[in-house]
């Protein structure tokens, strides 16, 4: 290569023209090898170092090649330049990405662990575990609690997009009490009740098989999104088995979401301008998280929204082995 090296910087063209390899090869014992009567070879680098050599050629042909022919090969080698250099900045990217990710549920693991102390602590300060609480200082303890869930849902939510887009999070069938599923969803989201909305939750009593880890994310995102969003009204949690499909629908009283808006809920840190007035705070992951999910389940995901302020989600995945009552 270092020989081939010095002949492209002694060309006039930057190419390297052999018209008799065996004769080459008695002195440069490098060329034995090559398998051809006659080549010529053009290299492939970036802007700072080689990153391959193109070679063509005759098996029994000898003599100088013709201009078009090394005309077009340096056309092809330049292709194949920008080709090398692509799948090189891909591979860099993707070593990238995997370091952010491994970054990214590292910090977010981390940061869990203190977060789930914290909330065991107002707990139990909550449930007057070390005395009475005056009403002011229940109140600074409830708001402490609040936020402290609050930034857990944000660390839940950034740790989720991670394994989604890494490609960990595999699909685990497992069977999933319905009643159940949305007993820990109520008590999961109460925190987040306003006084003045009512919560109402409706599962049908099934047993299904599903991944019940990516099933509660994606009903406890779209709970959360409406009760933040729902000033006054009522959410409404329905699940339901239908055709060999779960059916999950959350409807909610807020502040609805305007046409122009709907096509974009689902993006990735999208937040719109009706949930923002109302109050809402995050990070614009749950609706996005909602529908990677459901595409990893094989199901869909719709919205519909009207100009009262009623806000549909339906969810509809398939059902590993279907239901059993």
């Amino acid at each position: 290569v270092e020989w081939m090296e010095r002949q492209f910087a002694g060309s006039p063209e930057g190419v390297l023209e052999i018209s008799d390899v065996e004769a080459l090869a008695k002195r440069i014992p490098a060329a034995r090898g090559m398998r051809m009567s006659s080549c010529v070879s053009v290299p492939l680098r970036d802007e700072t170092r080689l990153l391959g050599i193109l070679t063509v050629g005759y098996r029994e042909r000898r003599g100088r090649f013709a201009r078009r022919q090394i005309s077009l090969l340096k056309g092809l080698a330049q292709h194949a330049q920008v080709a090398l250099v692509n799948a090189q900045l891909v591979r860099s990217l993707e070593e990238a990405n995997r370091v952010k990710s491994d970054f990214v549920a590292a910090v977010s693991h981390d940061l869990r662990t203190p977060l789930h102390v914290l909330i065991g602590y107002n707990s139990m300060l909550l449930e007057d575990a070390c005395g009475a609480l005056n009403d002011e200082q229940r109140a600074l303890v409830e708001r402490m609690h609040e936020c402290s869930v609050h930034f857990l849902d944000l660390i839940n939510g950034v740790l989720g997009l991670g394994r989604v887009e890494a490609g960990f999070d595999r699909v685990v069938l497992t069977r999933v009490s319905l009643p159940q599923l949305a007993d820990d969803i109520r008590r999961e989201v109460e925190y987040l009740r306003r006084p003045e909305v009512e919560l109402r939750l409706h599962a049908e009593p099934a047993v299904v098989s599903t991944d019940a880890a990516k099933l509660a994310t994606i009903l406890r995102n779209l709970v959360t999104n409406a009760l933040k969003f729902t000033l006054e009204g009522f959410v409404e949690v329905r699940l339901e088995v239908h055709d060999a499909k779960l059916r999950l629908l959350v409807r909610d009283t807020g502040p609805g979401i305007a046409p122009e808006e709907r096509p974009k809920v689902f993006e990735m840190f999208r937040q719109g301008a009706a949930g923002l007035r109302a109050g809402g705070s995050g990070l614009g992951l749950g609706l996005y998280l909602v529908q990677r999910l459901s595409a990893m389940l094989g199901g869909t995901v719709e919205l519909t929204s009207d100009d009262a302020g009623t806000t549909i989600f339906e969810v509809r995945l398939p059902l590993g082995t279907g239901a059993v009552p």
